[in-house]
């Protein structure tokens, strides 16, 4: 067993297609404690799971996520930001992922932010209702890089758990963290260090790094006792702390 939790990024982007139900159950599959995937809506209003506000990267085709209905995006094949992946990869919804995955994952959604404040307004409506519909709060973490999202939150779903997407130490992760009322700090493992660490314990924060899939930098964080790992590479990452904790014969 780890000594610290395991989270695939974007389910195990490194080893199948990113936030497709192939690369979450692939993940879940390696025995990680939960999953890192992005919350996007489109046109009609319907939750998936998909990272960039454009489609090109991903789909190869054109246009923006969140101006497509969803008779468009359900005819997309996802697979193409992981060359030579065999089977075609739909853009799942957000429901169709926490339906199938195994029910004892946990859950990082990051909702993308930096759009109109009436779309995030419907979406956090939409979120909270979904987790809600399916009783999975406990086992939820909303995050965010958008301080707004965070607000939004805060004011109309305060019983939801957030966490606070940093990647620049100069945007104040701590202080930030605890402005929103955050419960977690989703921090770029480049700004954690043993201050960090010690004032989020002071403040009760847990503490979450991505996206490692470097060995040395894991081991480096798991010295300091961070909560989490965020890894492209559930496998390898599984494996290494688990032959670390192995004894010796």
């Amino acid at each position: 067993m780890a000594p610290l939790d395991i989270l695939g990024h974007r389910g195990a982007r490194g080893e199948a297609p990113e936030n497709t139900l192939s690369s979450f159950l692939r993940a879940s599959n390696q025995g990680v404690h939960g999953i890192e995937l992005d919350v996007r809506m489109d046109l009609d209003g319907v939750l998936y799971a998909f990272h960039d506000k454009t489609l090109t990267r991903t789909t190869l085709q054109k246009g923006k996520f969140h101006l497509k209905g969803s008779a468009f995006i359900a005819q997309l094949d996802a697979r193409y930001a992981l060359k030579q992946w065999p089977q075609q990869a739909p853009i799942p919804t957000l429901e169709s992922v926490l339906l199938t995955c195994p029910n004892h994952l946990h859950y990082q959604l990051e909702i993308k932010g930096f759009m109109p404040m009436v779309y995030l307004d419907t979406l956090v409506q939409r979120l909270q209702t979904l987790i809600s519909k399916l009783s999975i709060s406990q086992r939820v973490v909303v995050t965010s890089e958008d301080i707004n999202v965070l607000r939004l939150l805060k004011r109309t779903a305060p019983t939801l758990k957030r966490g606070y997407v940093c990647q620049y130490r100069h945007r104040l992760p701590i202080s930030t963290s605890l402005k929103l009322g955050c419960h977690w700090l989703i921090a770029n493992h480049a700004i954690v260090n043993q201050r960090l660490m010690r004032k989020a314990r002071h403040h009760n924060l847990k503490v979450s790094c991505w996206t490692v899939n470097n060995l040395d930098i894991a081991e480096r964080l798991a010295q300091l006792k961070v909560d989490s790992l965020i890894t492209d590479y559930p496998t390898a990452m599984l494996a290494h702390f688990q032959q670390r904790t192995q004894p010796l014969v």
